[in-house]
Parts: structure tokens; sequence; C-alpha cells
């Protein structure tokens, strides 16, 4: 696999922040997903060296916007300065995936000079057509209400467990939030996270990181971790084959219906 240079990681970055899948990014520029999801958790992360490294992308998109450069322009300049060897497609398919998201990315830099280097952007910043999965989203239930439900029932996840965050998402500074943090039978704490569609590495990754925050905050503490969606990648069941402190656990919804009629 090839190193990626720092145009690769500017394009990379960027992409990500449009709101690109780690997956869709990694398979064009012939990265592991693994290697895009450490970029993604640099973002969630708010590490320092992402911080650095974009805010001069930002500048140099700003004095490029200053030098009158349209966006679009500018997003193909971002993407001609990779060489051929670093990405897996033609050039002008290459482009026809990633310039429409990268100048809409590049219009809201344009309209928001100071905006935050940490925020994703996600489709109420950024306007555009939305993908079938999206709008299979609007089917599954929202993550929130999916914590809620686990909360209420903890129990029946695993007996033992009992929720030390006092109610809401635990911060950790090295991490993020996690959706739910507990301690079981053992006292060992234990980082749950939430999908609400099938987990990937990203979400895997994700957990590793809370893990890792849980560890640094209390060194003197095992920690573990379960992963729950609906259904899970296979490349993410291979993980947890090597990874023992990690469970993955899938849930199904029940629906049930009563008449409702009109008070006489």
């Amino acid at each position: 696999m090839i190193e990626p240079t720092r145009e690769v990681k500017r394009a990379v970055l960027l992409l990500l922040r449009a709101g690109l899948e780690s997956k869709d990014i990694a398979e064009v520029f012939g990265l592991r997903t693994m290697q895009v999801a450490a970029y993604r958790a640099w973002i969630t992360m708010k590490n320092p060296k992402y911080h650095a490294l974009f805010s001069s992308y930002q500048r140099q998109i700003l004095q490029m916007l200053r030098d009158d450069m349209s966006p679009q322009a500018i997003a193909e300049r971002i993407l001609d300065d990779i060489s051929p060897q670093y990405y897996n497609l033609p050039k002008d398919r290459l482009k026809e995936r990633f310039v429409p998201p990268l100048t809409k990315l590049i219009e809201y830099i344009r309209d928001h000079p100071d905006c935050n280097p940490f925020l994703i952007m996600d489709p109420p910043e950024i306007p555009y057509e939305p993908s079938p999965k999206i709008m299979s989203n609007v089917l599954k239930p929202h993550e929130l209400e999916l914590q809620q439900a686990i909360r209420a029932k903890i129990d029946q996840l695993e007996p033992g467990l009992h929720i030390v965050d006092e109610g809401k998402e635990f911060y950790l500074p090295a991490a993020g939030r996690i959706d739910i943090t507990a301690r079981d039978s053992h006292g060992r704490y234990v980082a749950i996270e939430i999908k609400n569609e099938t987990a990937d590495s990203d979400a895997l990754v994700q957990l590793l990181h809370y893990m890792g925050g849980l560890k640094s905050t209390y060194q003197d503490q095992e920690v573990r971790g379960i992963l729950i969606a609906p259904d899970f990648d296979e490349e993410v069941i291979l993980a947890v084959n090597v990874l023992p402190n990690v469970q993955l656990k899938s849930y199904s919804l029940d629906v049930s219906f009563e008449d409702v009629t009109p008070d006489v």
C-alpha cells in the first residue's frame, strides 16, 4: 500500500469533512478503510494535528477564493495535485465523483470563513440530492431513541450491567462522547456504542477510541466495549475475533398496534 502524500491527505480530509463515506474514499485512493477511518477519528477527537492540517488547507482555499478562483476550479485543482499513482479511477471519473461535494464544501468555506474546522458537513448545511442510503435512514430509528430504549433495559443487554454516566453521554476530551458508559458485574468499565444501521469499520474504530479514552482516564481499571447495531459488516466480525474486550450485539424492533377511538 502506498503511503498517502500530503496532497492525498488533504483530499481525504476535505472529502470526509464534506460528509463522504470512508469506504468510498478508500476505494478510490487505494487506501484501507481503517486508514481513512483513522482520519475520521481525528475529526471526532478534535485532534490538534488535524486542526493544524485542515486550517492550513482552509487558508489555502480562502487565498484561492481571494484570487477569484471559483469553488469548482479550486476543487479541480485539489484533485489535479494528486499524482495518478494514488488513485484507482481515471482522472475524469475521479473528478466526476468528487468535484461536486468538494465544490459544495468550498462554497460553504467561502460563505463561512471562520467555520469550525472540526465540523463534518451534513445535508442541512450542504444541500444535495440524498442517496438511497440516506433516504433509507428515514425508516430507521434515531440513535438517540435507541439509546434511551437501551438505557431503560440495560439489564437485558447483559446481566449485572449498571449505567454510571448519570443518564447522559459521557464526554472524554481525548475521545468524544460515549453513547452509554456502564460497569459490569466485575467492576470493569464498558463503553457502549449504538448504531441504527449496519455497523462498519468506522463504528468499530469509534468504539476503540472510546475504550482507549476510558483506559486513559481510569488507568487502573479494565475496560470493555459493546457495539450495538442491527447488523455488522463482515470485516467488523472478523476484527472482533482478535479483540477479546469487544462484543457485538444485534437488535431487532418489535412493532405493535392498538386501536385509537375518539372520546365520545
